[in-house]
């Protein structure tokens, strides 16, 4: 078995070199979409994003980076990629998982990052949570004439396009990040001491700043719902200090709300962050909405760490800590009992 295994392998990368020299030798024969075609009938019929084409082609061998609009290969480049994608045939759900993986922890994204860093400079709020597509005022206008992008009719908190790619590519991977909860303290007596329509301006206001400083620092924005924000800090995007800048962006969130202000805050608010491993990707039905979210057991810690936080504090677990390298010295350490934790949680506390 292990003499038959060795054996497939020597096969296999003798393929990789075979079609690695032949895209040297292109004479600009055969197009990338000739490629896709051959992908496509080994992956179960889905779409295959450019970025994601080197993983066919087993990426951590070869290096090239494919541009769809450049003819790259002579036609027996497709017999190889052939025999190459016989030898170990990627399945649909595979190929999902791989493609979540490098979108949220690498930097093979740059246009996607760099048309992040442009929408955020555009005025406008609400915005779409995953590319920072403004939905209103003068920077709607522009994402829609020129890139298309407008609210979703199904998704509101996404844009058409970005929905569609959720819908898409349902699905997603197990990562290392941080996250940011920010939670409104007392908002059943801020709700009754004032009349639904001024209760309503006040959460939006909290809405904008918050996301306004998640945005600023790379965060994908989680959840928008109820007296609760989240943010979504992944290497892919906020780099390998994501516990640093979640951190850094909580600490900003305070003090944009007002709680280094000598007369208090105008809304009153618990920030936690946590690090950790937890599944982030495209969740829905084939019918119905798709939505890009985070699940697991870290994302309840960072959602508990909140609710657990007085008035302008921040909550910082252990391994957000220890991944930010932000020093200990002279901040308040308190032991939590969190509900459903059979252990007890160590955190710091970071006061406004």
């Amino acid at each position: 078995m292990d003499q038959q295994v060795e054996q497939a392998n020597t096969r296999q990368h003798m393929h990789l070199r075979e079609f690695s020299d032949l895209i040297s030798q292109s004479k600009e024969d055969c197009a990338y979409r000739d490629l896709i075609d051959v992908a496509r009938e080994k992956t179960d019929g889905v779409t295959v994003p450019t970025p994601l084409f080197t993983i066919l082609c087993k990426g951590n061998i070869i290096k090239r980076q494919w541009n769809i609009h450049s003819p790259i290969c002579n036609p027996d480049a497709k017999i190889t990629l052939r025999r190459l994608m016989m030898a170990e045939k990627p399945t649909k759900d595979a190929m999902v998982e791989e493609f979540w993986r490098l979108y949220l922890t690498t930097g093979k994204f740059e246009k996607e990052r760099r048309q992040r860093h442009f929408f955020r400079l555009l005025p406008g709020t609400p915005r779409c949570k995953n590319c920072y597509a403004p939905f209103q005022g003068a920077g709607s206008i522009v994402v829609k004439t020129f890139y298309g992008k407008q609210p979703s009719r199904l998704n509101p908190q996404l844009c058409n396009v970005c929905e569609k790619f959720a819908h898409q590519y349902q699905g997603g991977a197990e990562i290392e990040l941080s996250m940011l909860f920010a939670d409104v303290r007392g908002s059943t007596t801020l709700a009754e001491a004032m009349n639904p329509t001024e209760y309503s301006q006040l959460i939006n206001r909290f809405y904008s700043t918050a996301t306004q400083v998640m945005v600023n620092s790379d965060a994908l924005i989680d959840k928008i719902i109820g007296d609760q924000v989240a943010g979504m800090y992944v290497p892919g995007f906020a780099g390998k200090e994501h516990a640093r800048r979640a951190i850094e962006a909580a600490q900003e969130i305070l003090q944009a709300t007002g709680h280094n202000n000598p007369k208090g805050p105008w809304i009153p608010l618990g920030v936690g962050v946590h690090t950790g491993t937890a599944f982030v990707g495209s969740l829905g039905s084939e019918q119905g909405t798709t939505d890009i979210t985070v699940l697991g057991d870290a994302a309840n810690i960072a959602a508990r760490l909140s609710t657990n936080a007085g008035i302008g504090e921040i909550l910082i677990s252990e391994p957000a800590f220890s991944s930010a390298g932000i020093e200990l010295d002279d901040l308040e350490k308190r032991v939590l009992e969190l509900k459903g934790k059979s252990e007890p949680l160590n955190v710091w506390v970071i006061p406004s």
